[in-house]
């Protein structure tokens, strides 16, 4: 009796979930939006920081493990190692290709191109900034 009734609940949950909802409008341009701009602006510079953070993270690890492995004097973990450094300098140099491969799949997407045009500004502002945002800076 209370399985059933908690799966009414449920039901209605989604019920009107969907009798509510408001209408999103994502085909809209909300790229020439002043806070977009700052939201986007602030994906880039933590997009940047992990460019140049997380290599260096990977690298100073490989090489203490190294170093343990070589202190160690195990052939074995010597190997070991090995492929773990190798694993994290793939994964070091796919940091910097992340935002290459998520544009690339958006145009792969069927209809990306019509609405392409809208949103180049949030891709410049992501993945290309050199100032060309557009929004007023605090202070300014």
């Amino acid at each position: 009796m209370k399985k059933n009734r908690a799966l009414n609940i449920m039901f209605l949950m989604v019920i009107c979930t969907f009798l509510f909802m408001n209408n999103v409008h994502a085909a809209d341009d909300f790229c020439t939006d002043e806070g977009v701009k700052r939201v986007m602006y602030m994906a880039y510079i933590v997009i940047t920081a992990c460019k140049i953070i997380v290599p260096i993270i990977l690298v100073v690890m490989g090489t203490i493990d190294m170093a343990r492995a070589v202190i160690a004097q195990d052939d074995g973990a010597l190997k070991k190692q090995a492929m773990t450094f190798a694993k994290r300098c793939i994964a070091g140099v796919l940091v910097f290709f992340v935002p290459s491969i998520t544009l690339a799949i958006f145009n792969l997407v069927d209809g990306f191109s019509d609405t392409k045009n809208k949103y180049e500004n949030c891709v410049t502002c992501i993945l290309d900034n050199s100032g060309n945002c557009g929004f007023k800076k605090y202070g300014e």
